[in-house]
C-alpha cells in the first residue's frame, strides 16, 4: 500500500536534499533525456552501488525499486510517458498539523484517509504540553508550509484551523522582521487576507480564555485578526464546544470536497407545458421544499424560464436538451442543496402542471432509477491545524486531543480515494482500511444463502486499496488498445466480455505502464469491501437492503450495462459491488473452501479449475447480487457478464 500512498513530506525532503535543484523525473543522469544509461543507474541505485536520488524515484513511492525500472524502459521504448501531470498529488484531503508552546511539533501536509489517519492521531497524542505559546510563529510556519506544498490540480479549497487559550509568547524571539506583537499580528492578518494557489484561504479560530490571560482586548483580536473575517472567529467557553466548530469545518470541507452533476430524462411534451422535479418526499407536487422547475418547449427541445428551489445549479435558465427517441434529457452542471451539499437522489419526482384544475399532477411512470443519472467528482481541500500546547491548558489539554482526533476522524471518510492517470484517462482507487469481519453466510442473507457460503467465519484483513468503479471500457481501451465489451457506446460502460486470464494480462500492462502493483482483490478483500468495511452495516447488498437504488440487475438494467457510478455507492464510497457486471477475484473457487480458509488474509485454494466472480451483474436475479454469494467460471472463458475491478 505504500505504493499508493504520495507522502508529500518525502516529496519535500527529496527536494531539500537536492538543494533545491529542480530534478526531472527520471532523468538520473542530467543530460535532458530518459535513455539506458538512465535505466542503468536507476538499477545501480536499487542494488545499492549508487546513491539515491529524487529523479530515481520515478513511480513516487518512497523508494527505488524494479517498479521505477520498469517505468524507465517503457519510456524509453516509447511505451509510456512521464508528464507533468503524474507528478501532482491524487485527489482527496491534505492534512498538516503544527502544535506550539515554547517550540513547533509539525506535522508535514500529507493525504488524509482511512489508512493514515492512525498516523495524524497518533501525532496528536504525542503532543506534549509545556510552557510558552509561539502562536504568530506557529501560524506563520503554516502559512509557508502551505505555500510550498505541491497540490493537486482540482484543489477547491485551503483551510487552515487555530485553536489557542492565551496570548502569544515568545513568537517575536523567532522573527526578528517585526518589534511589537501588534505589527507581526497586522502582518499575519494581512497575509491570511491574501490568495494562495488561486484560492481564497479559510482562516478559522478557535480561542479559550484562560485564567490566566488579563489582556481580554488582545485575546480577542488575536482571534479576529487571525481569522480570514469575524465571523470565522469563535470564542469558547467550555473545551469541548470546540467540537462544534470542528463540525462545522467537517461539514463544510465536506461540501467542498464534491460536486453534483446530474441528468434528468422526461418524455416530450406539449410546447408551453409547465414541469416540476422535486427532490424530496412530498406527496403533493405544490409542497415540495426542493425542486427544479421549468417550461418545456417542443420545437428546439429547451426548458425555460428555469428556477431552483432549496437548491442551486450552475445549468442555468436556459437549457438545450438531447433527444432520444420520445425522451429529452437535460443536464445539471454542480447542483446542491441550499445548505450546499450532495443531493439526495432516491425519490426524484416529475410532475407537469395543469391549468384546468391548477393542481400538479405526477407521472407516474417517471422514477429515479430510470429517468437520471447522477455523477459524483471529487475535490482536493488543503487543510492545516494549529493548536495550542501551552500547559496553561492544564487537564484541558487530553480533552482538546480527543476533540482533534474526533474531527481528524470526520476528515478521513470524506472523499478517500487515489486518483490515477493512464492516457488521458482517470480512475480512483480507494484505500480499505484492515480488520475483522465475519464472511459468507450471515443472518441477513436469509434463505438465499447457498452451500458454499457456509460457514460463516471470521476473516481479518490488512489494509489494502480497491477501484472506486469497475475497470471500463474506456481504461481498458487505453491500455489494451481494444474493446472486447458487447455493449459499447458509452466508454464509462464497465468492460465487459473479459476471461479472467485477459484480466492478468490487462493488469500485467497498466503495471508496466504505471509502475503500479495493481491486481485483482481476493474474495475475501472484495467481500469485505462490499460489505462496507469497518463501516458497514448488515445489508443484504453492497450499500444497504434496497438493490434498485443500488445496482443494475435485471430489474433495473434493460438487459445492457450501464455506465459506472450512476447508482448509490456504498459506506466506502465504492459504485456497483452490486450488479452491472460480475468481478473477477484473483482466487481458485472451492466449493467447501471456508470449511478450511486461514482466518488472516486468505486468498483461496491452492489450486483449481475455475476462479471466484462476485456481485451479480446486468442479467442477475437479486440473490445473485448478494454481498456473500459466491460464483466461478473458467478462467479461459469469456461472457458480456463478466468485468473486473482492481485492488492493489
Amino acid at each position: 500500500m505504500k505504493s499508493i500512498t504520495r507522502i508529500w513530506a518525502l516529496a519535500l525532503a527529496l527536494t531539500a536534499a537536492l538543494c533545491g535543484s529542480a530534478a526531472t523525473r527520471g532523468d538520473i543522469t542530467g543530460d535532458g533525456a530518459i535513455d539506458i544509461a538512465d535505466v542503468n543507474a536507476t538499477i545501480n541505485i536499487m542494488l545499492g552501488k549508487a546513491q539515491a536520488v529524487a529523479a530515481a524515484d520515478v513511480t513516487g513511492d518512497g523508494k527505488v525499486d524494479i517498479a521505477d525500472v520498469n517505468v524507465l524502459i517503457n519510456v524509453m521504448l516509447g511505451k509510456a510517458t512521464l508528464d507533468d501531470d503524474e507528478d501532482i498529488p491524487g485527489v482527496g484531503i491534505y492534512l498538516g498539523i503544527t502544535g506550539f508552546n515554547d517550540q513547533l511539533y509539525v506535522k508535514p501536509v500529507g493525504l488524509l484517509n482511512d489508512m493514515t489517519r492512525g498516523a495524524y492521531t497518533a501525532f496528536v497524542d504525542g503532543l506534549p504540553m509545556r510552557a510558552g505559546t509561539l502562536l504568530y510563529w506557529g501560524v506563520h510556519q503554516s502559512l509557508k508550509e502551505l505555500a510550498q506544498t505541491p497540490t493537486p490540480q482540482d484543489l477547491t479549497d485551503i483551510v487552515m484551523v487555530t485553536f489557542t487559550d492565551g496570548l502569544d509568547q515568545g513568537s517575536l524571539m523567532m522573527n526578528s522582521d517585526y518589534r511589537t506583537s501588534t505589527q507581526y499580528l497586522n502582518a499575519l492578518h494581512t497575509m491570511l487576507q491574501g490568495r494562495m494557489k488561486g484560492i481564497q484561504l479559510k482562516s478559522y479560530t478557535i480561542g479559550l480564555r484562560g485564567t490566566d490571560v488579563t489582556d481580554t482586548q488582545m485575546f480577542a483580536q488575536n482571534l479576529t485578526q487571525l481569522a480570514t473575517n469575524a465571523d470565522y472567529a469563535t470564542e469558547i467557553y467550555n473545551i469541548s464546544d470546540m467540537a462544534v466548530k470542528f463540525n462545522e469545518v467537517a461539514q463544510l470541507t465536506r461540501d467542498e470536497s464534491q460536486s453534483q452533476d446530474i441528468s434528468i430524462r422526461m418524455p416530450g411534451t406539449g410546447s408551453g407545458t409547465k414541469v416540476r422535479f422535486t427532490f424530496d418526499y412530498s406527496t403533493q407536487g405544490s409542497d415540495s421544499q426542493r425542486y427544479i422547475e421549468g417550461t418545456f418547449y417542443l420545437g428546439d427541445r429547451t426548458l425555460r424560464n428555469v428556477k431552483y428551489v432549496g437548491m442551486t445549479s450552475d445549468a442555468g435558465t436556459l437549457l438545450y436538451g438531447k433527444q432520444d427517441g420520445i425522451f429529452v434529457t437535460f443536464d445539471f452542471a454542480n447542483t446542491r442543496t441550499a445548505a450546499g451539499a450532495v443531493l439526495p437522489m432516491d425519490n426524484v419526482q416529475m410532475w407537469t402542471y395543469i391549468t384546468s384544475t391548477n393542481r400538479w399532477q405526477r407521472n407516474s411512470e417517471f422514477t429515479s432509477a430510470d429517468n437520471t443519472l447522477t455523477s459524483i467528482t471529487h475535490h482536493s481541500i488543503l487543510l492545516m491545524l494549529n493548536l495550542d500546547c501551552s500547559s496553561s491548558l492544564g487537564t484541558d489539554f487530553s480533552i482538546m486531543k480527543t476533540k482533534v482526533n474526533e474531527f481528524i476522524d470526520a476528515l478521513a471518510s470524506i472523499a478517500p480515494h487515489m486518483t490515477y492517470k493512464v492516457g488521458g484517462v482517470t480512475f480512483d482507487m480507494v484505500p480499505v482500511a484492515g480488520g475483522s469481519f465475519t464472511m459468507g453466510a450471515t443472518g441477513e442473507q436469509g434463505t438465499a444463502a447457498e452451500s458454499d457460503e457456509r460457514p460463516a467465519h471470521t476473516v481479518k484483513l490488512s489494509d489494502f486499496a480497491i477501484g472506486r468503479t469497475e475497470v471500463t471500457q474506456a481504461l481498458w481501451q487505453t491500455v489494451m488498445g481494444s474493446n472486447p465489451s458487447k455493449f459499447t457506446g458509452d466508454l464509462n460502460r464497465p468492460v465487459d466480455n473479459v476471461s479472467w486470464n485477459q484480466c492478468q494480462q490487462f493488469i500485467t500492462k497498466l503495471n508496466e505502464m504505471t509502475g503500479q502493483h495493481f491486481r485483482l482483490p481476493t474474495e475475501a478483500e472484495w467481500e469485505y469491501a462490499a460489505r462496507g468495511g469497518q463501516k458497514g452495516a448488515a445489508t443484504r447488498y453492497a450499500g444497504g437492503d434496497d438493490l434498485q437504488g443500488l445496482a443494475w440487475y435485471s430489474a433495473t438494467s434493460s438487459q445492457t450495462t450501464r455506465p459506472v457510478a450512476t447508482k448509490a455507492p456504498n459506506e466506502l464510497g465504492l459504485y456497483d459491488m452490486s450488479g452491472n457486471v460480475w468481478e473477477f477475484c484473483q482466487d481458485h473457487y472451492g466449493t467447501a473452501y471456508y470449511s478450511t480458509s486461514p482466518a488472516t488474509n486468505p486468498t483461496g485454494p491452492t489450486s483449481g479449475s475455475y476462479r471466484v466472480k462476485r456481485g451479480g451483474g446486468w442479467d442477475s436475479q437479486q440473490a445473485e447480487c448478494r454481498v456473500s454469494n459466491r460464483e466461478s467460471y473458467g478462467p479461459g472463458y469469456t461472457k458480456n457478464i463478466n468485468g473486473l475491478r482492481l485492488a492493489m
